[in-house]
């Protein structure tokens, strides 16, 4: 479990929603990379990626809010160099935009 998040051997689809991430530093675009939350053949985190679109699905079972910070916490677990991206955000001013707005 990841800050709340399991990971199952299945798909959970009793709660399915979509959301889209972007992460621009300085203006250029940064890469979020497929198969965050996914164990190959083992288990599925309900928050995960499939591909490099930036596509986060939400696949739970049960119906509740979720994080970007709990997205970051399943990131974090994935990769080695999240420490020097994590650096860069803290460092920079954020301009945060929902929906275009």
């Amino acid at each position: 479990m990841i800050n709340g998040i399991q990971c199952n051997k299945e798909e959970q689809l009793l709660f399915h929603r979509y959301a889209h991430l972007d992460i621009f530093v300085n203006g250029s675009h940064t890469f979020i990379p497929p198969q965050i939350g996914v164990i190959p053949d083992r288990c599925i985190y309900w928050l995960h990626t499939h591909d490099e679109t930036g596509i986060i699905h939400i696949e739970s079972p049960v119906q509740r809010d979720f994080t970007l910070g709990q997205f970051f916490d399943m990131w974090r677990s994935k990769l080695v160099n999240f420490s020097a991206f994590a650096n860069t955000l803290e460092k920079n001013v954020h301009t945060v935009y929902i929906n275009g707005s």
